[in-house]
């Protein structure tokens, strides 16, 4: 609205000054009414812009919240499972292949950056253990299959390879006595390690060259199906039973571990399974007191029995070849020791 100037308002009466003065207190009014429209827009773009910067920080916070809730949960639910694991481990009823899965499994667990050192040292132990598993098992594979291979194309009708087998398997039975460490460290003991050697030296030196490849593909097993073993040790950490080392027998053959006496009667490779004879003894491979036991195991089920104070679990751990006689399998076990 145009604003007269002094000499025209002086020139207009009264009534065209009221009119006037109404129209500049309207444009006035009109004026106000517009800057107000624009400071509230510019308090509803602030109030807006600080809604918007809070709500960004309080999702980001609540995200970040979250996400470490997230991360902290998953690392709880890995230690859960890793003590899960490693306490399947001293399960008996668990075959001693499924256990090695297990330590493979355990090494498979993602460690976050988060994770406490000795979690992380824990999977990583495991990890190792897994591989060297593996790799005894590749091993045993290759001996296997060089024992079994040259095998098959040995004559066993022939008189010479009968008499040669025969010594062979007399030789096993005097080296798994030789397990028994007591008896290993004896004179005796030792002097009959010594003649072991020697007749075995003799027997394969002069005999078929697919007969010593067999045979010391054989012997060659046992020392890493007993490392393979060891992997998985069956003592937990507070236990005060007594864990005698790895010791393998053949059918017919007796081992001593301990004051037990055991002599193998059957074993099965197919359905992985052995009976035993088992006797109480203080005098070295001698049965002075038979105990009545039921006499089968598998590879899952171990075998228990008691005499006097004491409580026995015998547990078969791997059917694999040992000794030099490569027609003849062998039954890994393991015997706990603890007190009724």
């Amino acid at each position: 609205m145009e604003i007269p100037s002094d000499d025209e308002l002086f020139a207009k009466d009264k009534a065209e000054l009221d009119k006037l003065k109404v129209a500049l207190d309207i444009a006035g009014f009109k004026e106000k009414q517009k800057s107000d429209r624009v400071r509230y827009r510019q308090e509803t773009l602030r109030l807006f812009i600080i809604a918007v910067f809070s709500g960004i920080v309080t999702f980001g916070s609540t995200y970040v919240q979250k996400s470490t809730e997230r991360k902290f949960k998953k690392i709880d639910d890995q230690e859960t499972k890793l003590q899960e694991l490693v306490l399947s481990l001293e399960d008996n009823s668990i075959s001693q292949q499924a256990k090695y899965v297990i330590i493979c499994k355990i090494s498979r667990l993602k460690v976050l950056a988060d994770a406490d050192t000795a979690f992380i040292n824990s999977v990583a132990n495991y990890e190792k253990k897994c591989e060297e598993s593996k790799k005894f098992a590749d091993q045993i594979d290759i001996k296997s299959t060089t024992a079994q291979r040259n095998s098959k194309t040995i004559d066993t009708t022939r008189a010479d390879v009968k008499a040669r087998l025969a010594a062979l398997e007399q030789s096993d039975k005097q080296e798994a006595r030789l397990q028994n460490d007591a008896y290993a460290k004896t004179a005796a003991g030792q002097k009959e390690a010594l003649a072991i050697r020697k007749q075995t030296d003799s027997l394969l030196k002069n005999g078929l060259s697919t007969l010593q490849a067999a045979s010391d593909a054989s012997s060659g097993i046992s020392g890493i199906v007993k490392q393979r073993i060891d992997l998985v040790p069956d003592k937990p950490a507070e236990s005060i039973a007594t864990f005698y080392p790895v010791q393998w027998f053949k059918k017919g053959y007796a081992i001593q571990v301990g004051h037990i006496y055991f002599t193998l009667l059957e074993l099965d490779k197919r359905q992985q399974t052995i009976r035993v004879k088992a006797c109480y003894t203080n005098t070295p491979f001698s049965c002075e007191q038979p105990l009545e036991t039921p006499g089968y195991l598998d590879i899952r089920t171990p075998l228990l029995f008691n005499y006097g104070d004491k409580q026995y679990e015998l547990s078969l751990k791997s059917i694999n070849h040992a000794g030099k006689n490569p027609f003849t399998l062998a039954a890994y076990v393991v015997l706990k020791e603890s007190p009724k």
